[in-house]
């Protein structure tokens, strides 16, 4: 049994028995033996960790008088004893010293962990890789003074203590000596594969959870998910059947539909072990997994933050940077108020009562929050304009999530956050970034790393909201929504909006500001359509299509660079090949081979080549549509070759051309759609382009 875990009920001293789980009974024993409980009655048995926190939630509203027989009716088929499991260790009793160990490692854990939502393992891993050091040595100075030749050591050798049956004394005292009856009995079996560090680490983090500092959940819980009135905002949102009964939840990401069973589990035994598949990615969650989820404080201390003065604002990027400070303060408010309802309510964990976390069971609600939409075309400044209201979080003593669908435009946003912010802390986490176990003041991090908060920042700032794949799966908005605090802000910025999004805008769900003007004020460079026959055919076979050729070597000639976007990773190579052959052939400006490269989603050289690019050693990059968004290099044209490919739709098309005349001092620039024949989407993207360029003729006028 991976994990196990033990049921038990705890008399706090108010005649009522409350009903608990825990996976490290030592550490709840001690804890409350430190309070004074009046008494503990045990399972018998252990159990699985979600078997254990599904009998508690299930009751969670339930009081259980002090002779237990609504417990027994409630467990069911498992039997409770006034004894404490056979897993309590330690010789001579649970001292205060002991308990005072407990929680200052606690106290480090949960400022380590403020806002995350781990697995067990990925913590053991956080543990041995970053905070290693100093949490390891705490952990290791709180086993030594329990002393090296203790049964707790012994058992972690190999070696069980010998049992001792003494019962445990009647009256007041009865916890007290419990405690002292059950440290001399021999470890749970399955506690040997566990380090005396790990056993340590996981008795702090239940002493969180106690503390109602944490959350210790299962990866996967089963049974039906309740439903409420919010059931049809949630199929608006997600999509989801609004009479849908799901049979299992994902607590991690809140999948229902992506769940499979396992034939036999490897960690529990189980022959049939339910996981998450929609978030494998990420770490497997499965029902006999551990998910720790601790709190964060809503508000930290005030900070000193300004935005740069440097950043001079155009009239439409002020009036809209407004807004979204206006939406930033009302959270900052909210927050406050809920900061000060928790703090009254702080102890009531703590003496035993009823949890009122606002976590309903089976609930993947997103959190109330005031929700704005920044439409603004592509180079209107859209990152400048969340400056005022990230600086206003900032001295709110809050912290500030930036989620983007891509890996490059967080290595793009991350040196300059941390420019323009000086003295704030910013960290960039994506898949294999070495940051993605730290925190900051403000995380410039992947939709997918999201998974691993929970309700940790006041503003969460969604960037190019419908790119793939935050658009196209509905896991990420979800994990979107549950690393915000409740009553924090959402900032959502895109120039070509989803309909969905929009749907909810015109329903008065979510407000717009809608910014048609560049901040420098030159209109977007309108695409030029190209017809060339048999194009890729003719590329393949290294032929000439002047129809390209022409117009790259113009580019070169002009002392510009070049963006060219092909449909398929396939052609990436392909088309490096055909240019390089043919920029020797016509003796292009460029230096080769290096002059020309390309690059795609899973190429390991990428952020090397979008580096060299954006410093002009690489002239042309030929690159699929993990480009398309959010990469700023100045004096740029674009082509996208094979344009009426299925792959670049109209919005596709809009953002590729939004790659041209970002810059100030070079505010204009060539977009070519070069196909065998124009399609629809080339249309609507051209006549999207025209349609802002005459709005925003419309702003300057004042008309």
């Amino acid at each position: 049994m991976a994990h196990p875990c033990w049921l038990y009920a705890v008399d706090p001293g108010d005649g009522q028995l409350v009903l608990r789980w825990t996976p490290a009974p030592e550490a709840d024993a001690a804890y409350w033996a430190q309070r004074g409980a009046v008494r503990l009655v045990w399972a018998r048995r252990p159990v699985t960790a979600r078997e254990a926190w599904e009998a508690v939630q299930g009751q969670e509203a339930a009081a259980f008088p002090a002779d237990g027989a609504r417990w027994l009716a409630v467990t069911g088929p498992l039997p409770v004893s006034e004894k404490a499991p056979a897993g309590l260790r330690g010789a001579g009793g649970f001292r205060d010293a002991r308990a005072a160990r407990l929680a200052r490692l606690a106290g480090r854990l949960a400022e380590l962990l403020a806002g995350r939502s781990l697995l067990w393992v990925e913590l053991v891993a956080l543990a041995d890789r970053r905070a290693g050091a100093d949490l390891w040595r705490e952990a290791a100075e709180a086993a030594r003074g329990d002393g090296e030749g203790t049964a707790a050591a012994r058992g972690a050798r190999g070696r069980p203590a010998p049992a001792r049956n003494a019962a445990p004394r009647r009256g007041r005292g009865d916890a007290v000596g419990a405690v002292q009856w059950a440290a001399r009995r021999p470890l749970l079996a399955a506690a040997w594969r566990m380090s005396p560090r790990e056993r340590l680490l996981l008795g702090a983090v239940q002493w969180l959870v106690l503390e109602g500092r944490a959350e210790l959940v299962p990866g996967v819980v089963h049974g039906a998910v309740p439903t409420r009135g919010w059931t049809g905002k949630l199929a608006r949102l997600f999509r989801l059947a609004p009479d849908a009964r799901p049979a299992g939840r994902c607590l991690r990401c809140g999948e229902e539909a992506a769940l499979q069973e396992t034939t036999a589990c490897a960690s529990c035994g189980a022959a049939r072990c339910t996981y998450c598949a929609r978030c494998l990615a990420m770490g497997k969650s499965r029902a006999c997994a551990l998910l720790v989820r601790v709190a964060a404080p809503a508000l930290g201390p005030v900070r000193e933050a300004g935005v740069p003065a440097a950043r001079l604002l155009s009239p439409a990027q002020a009036e809209a940077a407004r807004a979204a400070r206006e939406a930033a303060e009302a959270a900052l408010a909210a927050l406050r108020v809920r900061a000060q309802e928790e703090g009254d309510g702080a102890n009531r964990m703590r003496s035993g009562g009823r949890r009122r976390s606002g976590f309903v069971p089976g609930s993947h609600r997103p959190p109330a929050s005031r929700e704005l939409l920044l439409w603004a075309v592509c180079g209107a400044g859209k990152t400048e304009m969340v400056y005022p209201a990230i600086a206003e979080v900032l001295r709110g003593g809050g912290r500030v999530l930036v989620a983007t669908p891509r890996r490059d435009v967080v290595l793009e946003l991350v040196p300059r956050l941390a420019r323009d912010f000086a003295g704030v802390r910013v960290v960039g986490q994506y898949g294999g970034s070495p940051e993605t176990w730290a925190s900051g003041d403000i995380v410039v991090a992947t939709t997918h790393q999201c998974l691993r908060w929970r309700r940790a920042f006041a503003l969460a700032v969604v960037d190019e909201v419908d790119a793939f794949p935050f658009h196209h799966d509905p896991m990420l908005p979800r994990a979107v929504a549950q690393a915000l605090a409740p009553g924090g802000c959402v900032l959502y910025l895109s120039a070509t909006p989803p309909g969905d999004l929009l749907a909810r805008a015109r329903r008065g769900e979510v407000s717009v500001v809608r910014v048609p003007v560049r901040h420098h004020g030159y209109p977007l460079p309108e695409p030029c359509l190209v017809r060339a026959s048999r194009l890729l055919r003719r590329v393949r076979a290294g032929r000439p299509v002047p129809e390209v050729l022409d117009r790259v070597g113009a580019t070169l000639a002009a002392g510009r660079r070049l963006f060219c976007f092909v449909p398929r990773v396939e052609d990436v190579a392909v088309v490096v090949a055909y240019l390089r052959r043919f920029a020797a052939e016509r003796r292009w400006p460029v230096a080769l081979p290096h002059g020309i490269d390309g690059t795609h989603a899973a190429d390991p050289r990428r952020g090397a080549v979008v580096r060299a690019f954006r410093e002009g050693t690489v002239r042309v990059v030929v690159t699929t549509t993990i480009l398309e968004r959010g990469v700023t290099v100045p004096q740029a044209d674009c082509l996208v070759l094979a344009a009426d490919h299925a792959v670049f739709d109209e919005a596709a098309l809009v953002q590729i051309a939004g790659r041209v005349g970002r810059a100030a001092d070079d505010p204009t620039g060539r977009v070519w759609f070069v196909a065998e024949r124009p399609t629809a989407a080339q249309r609507r993207a051209r006549a999207h382009i025209r349609a802002m360029n005459r709005l925003a003729r419309r702003y300057r006028s004042g008309t």
